[in-house]
């Protein structure tokens, strides 16, 4: 991981009650998280801004589906940098090279990947910028960083002084960042790894709803190349509350004003789909095929004798949708 460097800080027109910075893990980031923070916030990286009331915005680059991420990565740079949890919001970050997966040019979400694969990056985000905010802290009360401690979003200082977050947000920002941040111990961490109350409120897609909307369920062939034999059939008469029977690759759909309507819909059709030569083909078929292509590739690109091939079934239960699908 890159260390947070004076080289990388962005300095942008500020106005209301902070100052608005940014800078960047990445050498080859860009500024578009720093261009478009609010004005009364400060931008301590492009992972991280604190408002002037104290709020925790953490910007995320990977897409909640319902697995937790919008709650363990912001987690991960809470712990760090001591914030209030009851301040800490979660914001989609806007597309930028900073934003990637290390090692990799995308910003896709997947592979069991999200935690794994930033655990260094937001742990070092969140305890440089309590570094900073404690520096900030100690240079206002002319006293030394090591009497000050971090607690709940807030520095306190010898003589019970105590600052929060928000207080020292734009004086933090000024600073140069730590290039090796302390991180915290095991034994200090207070929010990874402990549960937490979610309240249901997410929204994902199947949740949207907007004035005239209306919901599709499909129904495919159970091969590649079948397509729906009485698709006129279906057209002519389509059950009530059905807005319409539309062909689509392989399949057919089902067109309603609700999702239930459509799905209730559908399992009443009788769909029949034209016979393919894929009709006949078997999973059996599918392993010689594939055990005959290797085989032939070992012998001819690499001479080497197979002595035997291991045949492991083509599944997924752990990434199984157990909801119904959408596409928004």
């Amino acid at each position: 991981m890159a260390n947070l460097s004076r080289r990388n800080f962005l300095q942008v027109s500020a106005s209301g009650t902070a100052l608005v910075l940014g800078f960047h893990l990445r050498v080859e980031g860009r500024t578009a998280a720093a261009e478009s923070a609010p004005a009364a916030e400060t931008t301590v990286n492009a992972w991280l801004r604190i408002a002037a009331d104290g709020a925790v915005t953490v910007q995320l680059s990977k897409s909640e589906m319902g697995q937790g991420i919008y709650s363990a990565l912001p987690m991960i740079v809470a712990d760090e940098m001591d914030a209030d949890w009851n301040l800490v919001k979660v914001e989609q970050s806007p597309p930028g090279a900073e934003y990637r997966n290390p090692g990799d040019p995308t910003m896709i979400t997947g592979g069991s990947s999200s935690v794994s694969g930033n655990w260094d990056r937001l742990r070092q985000v969140g305890a440089a910028a309590r570094e900073m905010l404690v520096l900030a802290a100690a240079k206002q009360w002319s006293v030394r960083p090591a009497d000050c401690r971090t607690e709940n979003g807030q520095v306190l200082g010898p003589g019970n002084k105590r600052a929060g977050y928000g207080e020292l947000a734009a004086e933090a920002a000024k600073l140069p960042p730590p290039k090796g941040p302390t991180l915290k111990t095991l034994a200090q961490w207070k929010l990874i790894g402990r549960p937490i109350q979610t309240d249901g409120t997410a929204q994902f897609a199947i949740d949207i709803a907007l004035p005239g909307m209306l919901y599709a369920a499909v129904k495919t062939s159970p091969v590649f190349g079948g397509d729906v034999e009485n698709l006129a059939q279906l057209q002519k008469k389509p059950p009530e509350g059905v807005v319409g029977v539309l062909p689509i690759p392989n399949g057919v759909a089902v067109v309603a004003d609700s999702w239930w309507k459509a799905k209730e819909a559908l399992e009443g059709l009788d769909v029949r789909f034209k016979k393919t030569p894929n009709d006949a083909v078997s999973s059996a078929d599918i392993s010689k095929q594939r055990s005959s292509i290797v085989t032939d590739f070992c012998w001819r690109r690499i001479a080497t004798l197979v002595r035997g091939l291991i045949h492991r079934p083509m599944r997924s239960p752990s990434h199984a949708v157990a909801r119904p699908v959408t596409c928004a």
